[in-house]
Formats: C-alpha cells, sequence, structure tokens
C-alpha cells in the first residue's frame, strides 16, 4: 500500500494547525506588545521621578553645606567682633528648603553656633549615600537605594529623617509597577506555544514530507506518536493556564 497519502494528509493537519496558531500568537504578540510598552513607560517615568527627587535632595543637601560652611564663619567672625547677633536675610533647611525675607537677629550665642555645626557632620555621610544613585537607570539601581537609604537612615538623627518617607513612598511605587510590567512581560504562554509549534512543525510537515515518505521502512507509528504528542500538549497545556487562573478566583489570605 502506498504510505504517501498518511505523510499527505498529516503534513496538511499539522500545516493548517500552525498556520491557525501562529496567527492566534502573533496576533496576541501583538497585544502583549503593546501593554508591555505601556508598563514600560509607565515604570521609566516612576523611575525618572525618583531619580529626579534624589538629585533635588541631593543638591539640597550640597547648598546647605556650602551655606552652613559659610553661616558658621559669619558667627565666628561676629563673636570675635563682640556681635550679640547677626543679621540675616536668608535661612536653609539640611535638605534645601529656603528661607528668606527682609533682614533679622540671629544670636551668636554657643547654641545658634553649634546648631550648624551639628548638622555639618551629616552633609558628607548624606552626600556619599545619595551622589551614587543621582544617575539612577534602572530597577537594580533602585534596589541599591533602598538599601542606601536605610544605610543613611541609620546615621542620620530623627528629626532629618522626614524626605526619606517620601522617597520610599516612590521607592514602593516604583516596586510595585515594575512587579506588574514583570507579570505584563512574561513571555511563558508564548514561549511554550512556539516551542508546541516547532514540534508540530518538525514531525508534522517537515519530517513527513522531507523523510519518511521516502523510505519504504518509514514507521507510520512512530510519526503518529510524535504528531499526536505535539497535538495533544496544545489542549493540556491551555488547560494547566486555565487552572492556574480558575484557582485565582477565590482569595484566600
Amino acid at each position: 500500500m502506498d504510505p504517501n497519502w498518511f505523510y499527505s494528509s498529516a503534513s496538511q493537519c499539522a500545516a493548517a494547525g500552525v498556520g491557525l496558531l501562529g496567527a492566534v500568537l502573533a496576533a496576541r504578540l501583538q497585544e502583549q506588545y503593546l501593554d508591555v510598552r505601556s508598563s514600560y513607560e509607565e515604570v521609566a517615568r516612576l523611575i525618572e521621578e525618583l531619580r529626579g527627587e534624589v538629585r533635588a535632595r541631593l543638591n539640597g543637601v550640597r547648598a546647605f553645606g556650602r551655606f552652613a560652611e559659610r553661616r558658621v564663619r559669619e558667627l565666628t567672625e561676629a563673636r570675635e567682633q563682640g556681635k550679640a547677633s547677626l543679621p540675616v536675610t536668608q535661612e536653609l533647611s539640611f535638605w534645601g528648603g529656603e528661607t528668606a525675607g527682609s533682614p533679622w537677629p540671629l544670636s551668636t550665642d554657643d547654641t545658634v553656633l553649634n546648631k550648624y555645626r551639628f548638622l555639618l557632620e551629616y552633609v558628607e555621610p548624606a552626600i556619599e549615600q545619595l551622589q551614587t544613585h543621582a544617575g539612577m537607570p534602572s530597577m537594580p539601581a533602585a534596589a541599591a537605594l533602598s538599601d542606601a537609604l536605610r544605610k543613611l537612615e541609620t546615621t542620620l538623627p530623627h528629626d532629618l529623617q522626614g524626605p526619606m518617607g517620601e522617597l520610599h513612598r516612590r521607592l514602593d511605587e516604583l516596586t510595585e509597577a515594575d512587579a506588574a510590567h514583570q507579570r505584563v512581560a512574561s513571555v511563558r504562554v508564548p514561549a511554550v506555544v512556539t516551542a508546541i509549534l516547532a514540534w508540530l512543525s518538525i514531525f508534522g510537515t517537515i519530517v513527513p514530507l522531507a523523510y519518511l515518505s521516502a523510505h519504504a521502512g518509514a514507521s507510520k507509528a512512530l510519526l503518529l506518536g510524535a504528531f499526536g504528542l505535539g497535538v495533544m500538549a496544545i489542549p493540556a497545556y491551555l488547560g494547566y493556564e486555565l487552572g492556574r487562573v480558575f484557582r485565582l478566583r477565590r482569595v484566600v489570605v
């Protein structure tokens, strides 16, 4: 008996299945690409905002360092001249917040002078921890920033840790957005389906047409088994994915 009808039918069935599933997969990948692009842009936006916040805090600390050094010199000179106060028009906070206006007297006693000297001790540690992450380009760098902030919090006194809360909030928002992005960008399902389509293309189309039909001893059972394995892998895997989704319907904490 001529076995070519069997190989021809197998290759036609495989080609039809591969074509149909390939078209569905291509459409799904296009949709996924658009979703991934959207989530990618959201994560990129949050990284840029966090990076801008870090740079703003870093610039604020640097500005305060220069301001405090100048203020210490001015207060020291005023004390040496026997002045009880120094007229000033500007005040900077540790993180760069500014107060300015008409001149007001600033006492030259030890309490005020020591306050600036005390704050100056924390300028370099803050700059050291922040400047490394001012150019943060990616999520691994954001994770490193989280470690740097925790280290900085152990260094700074409690009343200087106000901006740390905002930086942590932005980090948490970025982490959540990146986790959502990773879920959207998962290629497990299309990768598995692509592997199955490759299996069907080889054992359902290429092998029957290019090899088996040219050999009298070719085994239809072997070909049918390989072809059937590829065909049944599709509903089996889709059933597995549907089961995973079904189990998530009920939330249990």
